[in-house]
């Protein structure tokens, strides 16, 4: 399967794109430079606000790599940098910048339809990527290495949607390959709630993409229960002419497949799939 035959989505559950770099710190990089990057480009960006900062992450398949990331880590640093968070007057599009990554969200709002990929989403993370690296040099913090790109798809399935469901039990029907057949537990014990994480090898070891699955609300208490399923792809950058385009097309084109592998064909045609 190619970028041009993957399979979409009139009215995917889609609720926010990421696109992301990761690289390491240009020498003198500071919190000061990232303010006045805001200052050149706030006509544009015109809400900044301080968030914690994102730690380093590194797809690695050595066995004793994988298996020491599983649980909770303590990071202690002298950094004092933060991630500035950069959001345009619709609160549709989102900047992330720290001295070691920048992210560009795309965040749904009631009236936007979701933009497609190829059309949209990578051609503006394109511009503001170039843009932020002609910053760099003309301050004489010269050109980022990348080490990392990285992709996420974060998902809402409400308990009253297009894919509506009704309690727990019917979970599996939705996400088969993900629950399983969560109704053979009814005899034993009625089937309440779930939150998880599963971890896939994208093969030959060009990425690693990471599941989450969250029963919840979002925001308030009114709020309507969702699933929330978030996919992440994430990977070292590839030997290519265009090693961080090819790297997200990647970790795109990984999420697309997986995401109608792990659901089920009733919840594709309520969410409008089509064939390419």
């Amino acid at each position: 399967m190619t970028m041009s035959n993957l399979p979409w989505f009139d009215h995917p559950p889609i609720v926010e794109t990421v696109l992301g770099v990761q690289f390491e710190p240009p020498t003198g990089l500071t919190n000061s430079h990232l303010s006045l990057y805001w200052s050149q480009v706030r006509n544009e960006w015109a809400t900044a606000t301080d968030a914690p900062r994102l730690e380093p992450q590194f797809e690695v398949f050595s066995s004793e790599q994988m298996w020491a990331a599983v649980g909770p880590t303590l990071m202690l640093t002298n950094d004092p940098s933060r991630r500035l968070q950069l959001r345009n007057r619709e609160n549709s599009r989102m900047v992330q910048l720290q001295n070691s990554r920048f992210h560009y969200n795309w965040l749904d709002t009631p009236d936007t339809k979701y933009p497609r990929y190829e059309e949209c989403i990578k051609p503006e993370f394109k511009r503001e990527w170039t843009r932020f690296r002609e910053f760099l040099h003309s301050e004489g913090l010269g050109e980022p290495k990348i080490n990392q790109w990285e992709v996420t798809y974060v998902n809402h399935i409400p308990r009253s949607g297009r894919v509506p469901w009704h309690s727990p039990e019917e979970w599996a029907s939705i996400l088969p390959g993900l629950l399983g057949r969560t109704q053979e537990y009814a005899e034993a014990a009625r089937f309440e709630s779930f939150g998880g994480q599963w971890h896939f090898e994208i093969p030959l070891q060009r990425g690693r993409l990471h599941v989450q699955l969250i029963h919840g609300k979002p925001g308030d208490e009114n709020a309507p229960e969702i699933l929330r399923m978030d996919l992440t792809a994430r990977g070292p950058v590839p030997d290519a002419p265009d090693p961080l385009s090819s790297g997200l097309d990647l970790g795109r084109e990984t999420i697309v497949r997986m995401f109608v592998a792990l659901t089920s064909p009733e919840a594709h045609k309520a969410w409008g799939i089509h064939y390419a």
